[in-house]
């Protein structure tokens, strides 16, 4: 399948400067991942909702082996299962998804690995995005979506959907006033924009996955402390 979206998701939670993803972006990316390829799915006609259950239709064998995984549960469940059960269940393998796109981002070009010392004495590994100027270019034009109130195409509302999943609003400026403005706006405009049933359906619920996520981390997090 196409991963050009979300492999555009993984080059905007990158941090331009420092390398390596931004700071909380790999939390919500576990969820975003795997609502960036509902969106895929859906977008190609392979996945619908009827009757609040997820359809998936024509889910042929992926060359990507993590992707593939993941569609060979779907394939094997013997009943039809609410989207909601499908974004929590796919997003154990969310991490694996991950490292295969960057891996892939690497070989193509777009990502670099660099050695660092951390102290002037440890070595680490980070990623870096090579060509800063078409992320830049990228970043800008999406900026320009959501404050002049332009036609959304499929493909813009989709990333900028994943966008707000993730609460990357610091891509598009460094002041605090202005990413609450830009917030606003883009909730403003994926609340207004004639999206899909799938689309929006798939927003909710991987906002409910995250907000679950967070509630059992507190959970745990309070019971080791007391």
């Amino acid at each position: 399948m196409n991963t050009k979206l979300l492999e555009e998701l993984i080059i905007l939670a990158h941090n331009p400067e420092k390398g390596g993803f931004q700071s909380n972006s790999t939390f919500y990316l576990t969820y975003a991942l795997v609502g960036g390829l509902m969106f895929q799915l859906s977008s190609e006609g392979k996945m619908k909702l009827e009757n609040n259950k997820a359809i998936f239709t024509d889910l042929t064998t992926d060359q990507n082996p993590v992707i593939e995984v993941m569609f060979e549960k779907i394939r094997t469940s013997k009943k039809q299962k609410p989207l909601k059960y499908w974004i929590g269940k796919l997003s154990h393998k969310s991490r694996k998804l991950r490292l295969n796109l960057v891996d892939k981002l690497i070989s193509s070009g777009k990502l670099e690995l660099r050695t660092k010392k951390f102290l002037g004495i440890i070595p680490f590994k980070r990623t870096f995005v090579v060509d800063l100027t078409s992320r830049n270019n990228l970043i800008q034009r999406l900026k320009n979506l959501i404050l002049m109130d332009k036609l959304l195409e499929e493909e813009d509302l989709t990333l900028l959907s994943l966008i707000h999943i993730c609460k990357l609003y610091k891509i598009f400026s460094n002041d605090k006033s202005e990413r609450k403005k830009i917030a606003k706006k883009l909730e403003e405009t994926l609340k207004n924009s004639p999206i899909s049933e799938s689309v929006n359906k798939t927003i909710k619920e991987v906002q409910t996955a995250i907000m679950v996520s967070v509630i059992a981390s507190s959970v745990v997090t309070s019971s080791s402390s007391s």
